[in-house]
């Protein structure tokens, strides 16, 4: 199944559409439906599709060229380099055509002076013909650092980049359309919005069925995606499994995790900045800090299948080689709804812009002792935030209503306080300065 990306398809359209030659580059974390979708333009638009792998960079150009024989049923072409075989790929078309290549990362390894083929390739030629080219990269690291940066010999030719990244949970019922709302957060919080991932769940089986079969068995496919990734894209990944599964245990500071791990402090920022590059982990400052010069940072980790992996199937692996799948399990069931909290502040956080408030800008806030799961601001008002995965009854309402009240930040000077409360559900309850939703109003 296909997922609907009707933005990322209206770009691509676009740029076919286009009266300029095209130069597009696409790149996102493994598993995150890059290739479907320029495979998906296949159905309207001639594509020239190719899967670069570690050869020799001229080899790599004549199985591009034998690749596009193949498909418009033309003799073998021989050729010397990838000029010849742009020129052979466009000759056997009379109109616009889509040239793709995937996994160019690949090349880039196998030498890197196609970097600088690439780029007079353009200059001198492709810039003037009928093209949209289309370089694909599932490593975030080169794609940002070798292809888009300033340094970069590619840099200032591409047209449109696009960074495919995971959908959000209020499309999952494209792939879940019988579960309830519960569920879909639990699916959520266990692999995220990549489509890769949630095809393996199985609809008809209960989410608790779902687990077990794709993470709690050492031959199935999620309990080995994980360290597959941080294998493929880093070189130390020992090291980074140590991080992920300090921080995935509530080590969020880089003192504490550094104690966790038994590394000095002063190594681990080129292990942290890596982890941010890839989208795995993000810096976390109170809201209204900045980033730069507060020294109050937090380590999150912000890829739902990361976390999962890393606080639920990592520490128990050995239990799940050996078959104890019973017990691994237990421990998961008797933590995840706790899990779960920190997952849907997050939901709340990423969907708090559709509700109905005229909100500009939130994020966490904490100071001490004090903390409050959101706060938001408008041009005259600021909201604080409490999000509970419960069922709330009128008597937790209060509590809570409360218990916001009594925490003073320094945001709220000469503008007007309301309150948000967030809950699965919620009774009715009457105060002018409350907002309250329910699970349905967040990703119904």
């Amino acid at each position: 199944m296909f997922h609907n990306r009707k933005d990322e398809l209206k770009a691509l359209e676009t740029a076919y559409n286009s009266s300029e030659p095209e130069f597009i580059v696409i790149y996102g974390r493994r598993r995150i439906g890059k290739t479907s979708l320029v495979k998906q333009m296949t159905k309207d638009y001639p594509v020239l599709y190719h899967l670069a792998e570690k050869l020799p960079f001229d080899q790599q150009a004549l199985d591009f060229a034998e690749q596009v024989a193949d498909e418009t049923g033309s003799f073998k072409p021989q050729v010397s380099d990838w000029k010849e075989a742009f020129e052979f790929a466009l000759s056997q078309f009379d109109r616009r055509v889509i040239i793709a290549i995937d996994e160019f990362p690949y090349l880039i390894n196998a030498d890197d002076r196609v970097l600088s083929h690439f780029q007079k390739l353009w200059d001198e030629y492709l810039s003037e013909e009928d093209i949209v080219l289309i370089l694909i990269g599932s490593s975030i690291s080169i794609m940002e650092n070798e292809v888009l940066d300033y340094k970069s010999p590619l840099f200032g030719r591409r047209t449109r980049p696009m960074e495919i990244k995971e959908i959000p949970i209020g499309s999952f019922r494209d792939f879940f359309p019988s579960s309830d709302h519960e569920d879909i957060v639990r699916i959520y919080g266990a692999c995220g919005g990549v489509p890769a991932y949630l095809k393996r769940f199985d609809g008809s089986k209960t989410f608790w069925e779902n687990i077990s079969d794709n993470f709690f068995h050492q031959d199935r496919y999620m309990f080995n995606e994980p360290v597959f990734i941080l294998q493929q894209e880093l070189r130390e990944p020992s090291a980074y499994k140590m991080i992920l599964k300090a921080i995935s245990g509530g080590k969020h500071r880089i003192g504490k995790i550094a104690n966790e791990i038994h590394r000095p402090v002063t190594d681990l920022p080129r292990y942290l900045t890596k982890l941010e590059r890839l989208r795995i982990i993000e810096k976390e400052v109170p809201y209204g800090k900045s980033a730069e010069r507060s020294r109050d940072t937090r380590y999150v980790i912000k890829d739902n299948l990361m976390l999962f992996y890393f606080r639920y199937i990592y520490p128990h692996r050995g239990l799940i080689i050996k078959g104890n799948i019973s017990d691994a399990m237990g421990k998961l069931k008797k933590d995840y709804n706790r899990y779960l909290g920190h997952i849907y502040e997050r939901i709340v956080k990423e969907n708090i812009y559709d509700l109905d408030i005229p909100i500009q800008r939130c994020g966490r806030w904490w100071h001490k002792d004090k903390e409050i799961d959101l706060i938001a601001e408008s041009d005259n008002t600021v909201y604080k935030c409490e999000v509970k995965w419960k069922n709330l009854s009128f008597q937790d309402i209060s509590r809570i209503l409360e218990g916001l009240k009594e925490i003073k930040t320094p945001f709220e000077k000469d503008k007007k306080i309301k309150y948000i409360i967030v809950g699965k559900e919620v009774e009715e309850y009457q105060d002018e300065s409350l907002h309250l939703f329910g699970l349905q109003d967040i990703i119904g």
